[in-house]
C-alpha cells in the first residue's frame, strides 16, 4: 500500500544549509538574491536580519527577510564586519513595522489602543485615530500596506521568472528568483 504523499514525514534542509549549499553550486558568486518557499526549509535562522556567512574561507554579507510564502536572501560576498548593530536594527525596524499593522484600531470609533512608540513604550492613546499623525497612514486607510511582508510575498510570487534547484544532502530545494542572474557578474 502506498501512502499519500502529504503523510509522508519529509526531513527538511535547514535554510542555512540550503544558503551554503547553493553559494558552493554558484562556485561563491560576488552576489545573489534569491527566495526559498518557508515549507520547503527547516527556518533555523530565524530573527536574524543582517549577517556574516563563512563558505569555503569566503565571507558574505547576507541580508534576509521573511515575506509570505518566501523568505527572502540577499548575499554579497564583503570582508567580514560586525554586524551586530545593523542585525538589531534591522530586527527592531521589523518589529516596529509588523507592531505597527497589528495595532491599528480595525472598527472606526475606537476610543482607545495601544501604541509602539520608537523607544519602546506604550502609551494610552485620547479617542480618534491615533495613526493620523503617522506618514503612513493614508495608505493604511485603504489597506495597502497592512501586511507588509504578505504583500511583498504575493508581489513577488507575481515577479518571480526564474527558478533553479539546490542539491543538499536531504533533498532537493528549488529557489526562485526574479530574473536569471548573470554568472560572474559584480552587480
Amino acid at each position: 500500500m502506498r501512502l499519500p504523499r502529504f503523510l509522508l514525514a519529509r526531513v527538511k534542509p535547514k535554510a542555512s544549509d540550503v544558503l551554503t549549499c547553493y553559494l558552493q553550486q554558484r562556485d561563491l558568486p560576488p552576489w545573489t538574491s534569491y527566495f526559498v518557499k518557508y515549507h520547503s526549509v527547516k527556518n533555523d535562522q530565524f530573527g536574524l536580519s543582517h549577517f556574516n556567512w563563512r563558505v569555503n574561507g569566503q565571507n558574505y554579507h547576507v541580508l534576509r527577510t521573511g515575506c509570505f510564502p518566501f523568505i527572502k536572501y540577499h548575499c554579497t560576498k564583503r570582508a567580514y564586519q560586525d554586524l551586530y548593530f545593523e542585525n538589531r536594527i534591522y530586527t527592531v525596524i521589523k518589529i516596529i513595522n509588523l507592531e505597527a499593522q497589528w495595532l491599528k484600531p480595525l472598527t472606526p470609533g475606537t476610543t482607545m489602543c495601544r501604541r509602539i512608540e520608537i523607544g519602546f513604550q506604550a502609551s494610552v492613546v485620547k479617542a480618534g485615530n491615533p495613526w493620523d499623525d503617522l506618514p503612513h497612514s493614508r495608505e493604511a486607510k485603504h489597506g495597502v500596506t497592512r501586511f507588509p511582508t504578505l504583500t511583498y510575498g504575493i508581489t513577488a510570487h507575481m515577479l518571480i521568472k526564474h527558478t533553479e534547484t539546490v542539491i543538499t544532502p536531504q533533498g532537493n530545494v528549488t529557489l526562485h528568483f526574479l530574473y536569471r542572474e548573470d554568472r560572474g557578474a559584480l552587480h
